[in-house]
């Protein structure tokens, strides 16, 4: 049994959020009596350009290891921040630390700790790292950076808030010098010298500035497991959930398809927060909503200046439950009313033909969740029955998701080779997949990238490369290589996440921080405009098909090097006099359906 793994994209930390939330109601003006009150139910699904989208407030779950696989993924905790790209380590320490300390489910576990049971926890933390993780930093490193996160959160006015404290400049100073003094006097050499300094670290900071030793110590793990590497992390599970026990589904943020909520997608806005997408068919198309919408105010409450955390909280519900949002809309605001409910939420959007004449079909994939396979084939189904010859397959803004769902959308279009292979310091971590013929689809293709597609989207978009079966046009991807594994925790209710392998392209190229280059590159970022007249990638791709590139890639008589935009913008192509890639004799023609499927 292949082990299910989730590849997310996180850029440093993640400052949008997905929050799936429904409505059943109509619009009314809020202020003005006399404002339009009908809505446009148009739906606008697109993850602007450099915010990754990630849904709240829904548990990260793992199988046990009782002759069951554990999840391996690689997203870190769901409503952290995202950094711009600029910011400063400590400036991006600052975002996790504000982050945990908004955080539902962090505040909850810190509610119901003490200080004994934390110090148990991180004694089984540090046993999973040095026996587990890819490349286990030593215990003096993992305490400075511990002790480091600590003294900053300090001065985080999110971490004091939440910790209802008020100290004094010169108190929190006084602290942070008597920590220092503590790191260079009591260095950690092992796991003990650990758990004995992080427990001086918590009474060091509580009598210093009246803040719960749990605060502290809980702070000074999360600390720890920043100091192994971006992905890695700690992560409560809800009160009642039996530690370590064996779970039925295996679920990662982002990857929810079955949800509770009205259905839309946010980023932070200084008025609220700001809707970059809406759900199809659910509450919140019903009632109207845009992308472009600023929701000011739940329940008549101001959101202004709230964080996406405390937004997060004040949306999410029971199914049946109503919420009350106020928009605004160029200038205008409204009022309407939702009702959260059960939304499907299908990774596959966006399904047309979008050139007739070529036979062009064209599909939007944005993350690789576990009905993504299934969608994906009814979507081709759809447009082989309109006439598809050429397929352009966007994975732009696609995070990643699940590492075995990948592979197995990778096998729909590969007829043999190596689609992608892990390695890590143990004989689990180290696996190969590769591609079989039966139920292949021959359509030639090209794959739309960009610097937000990451992980599961680069293992696809590398190995349709590198096996020579599509034309890749973009920008380099975000170049996320390493798979984390989920470990339900016998001490507590949580799972502790960490890095156990990097992943490999066909070629055996390590990934991580090199990405995948596109054949044909697009300095022009369009993403917004996915699937349009108005989006400079898919106008590239529709002139590679007119020029038969992708048909010819699959014939083998395409010089794949030769693809280039000139300086005049002209698109060059350079056609081989014979084949230089032989497929199976019995590969199915462009237009035909694969073998062993039955169509929907």
């Amino acid at each position: 049994m292949k082990t299910k793994s989730s590849t997310t994209l996180n850029h440093a930390f993640q400052v949008a959020l997905t929050i799936m939330l429904l409505a059943i109601s109509g619009f009314a003006a809020a202020t003005e009596p006399t404002a339009p009150a009908a809505v446009t139910t148009s739906a606008n699904k697109q993850i602007v350009e450099h915010d990754q989208i990630i849904p709240a407030g829904y548990e990260q779950h793992s199988l046990s290891d009782d002759g069951i696989p554990l999840a391996r993924e690689d997203v870190i905790p769901v409503k952290t921040a995202i950094s711009s790209g600029t910011s400063s380590p400590a400036d991006e320490s600052q975002l996790k630390i504000s982050s945990r300390a908004t955080d539902s489910k962090m505040r909850g576990y810190l509610a119901r700790t003490s200080l004994q049971q934390l110090l148990t926890v991180y004694r089984e933390a540090n046993q999973m790292i040095d026996t587990r993780h890819v490349n286990p930093p030593s215990y003096e490193v993992r305490t400075q950076n511990a002790v480091q996160v600590v003294t900053m959160a300090l001065n985080n006015q999110e971490f004091l808030r939440a910790n209802n404290v008020n100290p004094q400049p010169q108190a929190i100073q006084s602290v942070q010098q008597q920590l220092q003094q503590l790191v260079l006097a009591q260095p950690a050499r092992d796991m003990n010298q650990a758990i004995g300094l992080m427990q001086t670290t918590a009474e060091v900071v509580s009598r210093g500035t009246g803040i719960r030793r749990e605060a502290v110590a809980l702070e000074f793990m999360n600390g720890t497991l920043d100091s192994l590497d971006k992905y890695s992390a700690f992560m409560p599970e809800a009160a009642g959930s039996v530690p370590g026990a064996m779970l039925d589904l295996v679920q990662t943020a982002g990857l929810e398809e079955n949800i509770v909520g009205v259905g839309v997608e946010l980023k932070g806005h200084a008025q609220g927060v700001e809707i970059v997408g809406v759900v199809d068919n659910s509450p919140a198309a019903e009632l109207g909503l845009q992308a472009g919408d600023v929701i000011v105010a739940i329940g008549q409450q101001n959101m202004g200046g709230k964080t996406l955390n405390d937004v997060a909280d004040n949306l999410a519900g029971q199914s049946g439950s109503s919420v009350t949002v106020d928009i605004l809309r160029n200038g205008q605001k409204f009022r309407g009313t939702m009702v959260r409910r059960k939304v499907y939420v299908s990774s596959v959007s966006g399904t047309k033909m979008i050139d007739q004449a070529t036979g062009t079909g064209y599909i939007r994939l944005k993350q690789f969740s576990d009905s993504s396979a299934t969608d994906l084939e009814k979507a081709l189904f759809t447009l082989h029955n309109q006439g598809m010859k050429n397929l352009v397959l966007d994975l732009r803004g696609n995070p990643g998701g699940l590492l075995d769902v990948c592979v197995t959308i990778s096998d729909m279009f590969l007829p043999s080779g190596t689609i992608v292979s892990t390695r890590g310091r143990n004989a689990s971590d180290n696996t190969q997949e590769t591609a079989t013929l039966p139920k292949t689809w021959a359509v030639p293709l090209v794959v739309l990238v960009d610097d937000n597609s990451a992980s599961a989207s680069e293992i696809f978009a590398a190995a349709v490369q590198e096996n020579q079966r599509g034309i890749v046009v973009g920008r380099t991807s975000y170049g996320k290589g390493t798979v984390q594994t989920h470990f339900p925790m016998t001490s507590t209710q949580a799972i502790l996440k960490l890095t156990t392998a990097k992943f490999y392209s066909p070629k055996g190229r390590e990934m991580a921080g090199a990405g995948v280059t596109p054949d044909v590159p697009v300095a022009v970022e369009t993403s917004t405009y996915r699937g349009t007249d108005n989006d400079a990638d898919v106008q590239t791709a529709m002139q590679l098909i007119s020029r038969g590139a992708p048909s010819q890639l699959l014939a083998g008589n395409l010089n794949r090097g030769s693809l280039n935009v000139g300086q005049n913008g002209n698109l060059n192509v350079n056609i081989l006099p014979s084949p230089t890639v032989n497929f199976p004799a019995n590969y199915p023609q462009a237009n035909q359906v694969p073998a062993g499927l039955k169509e929907y």
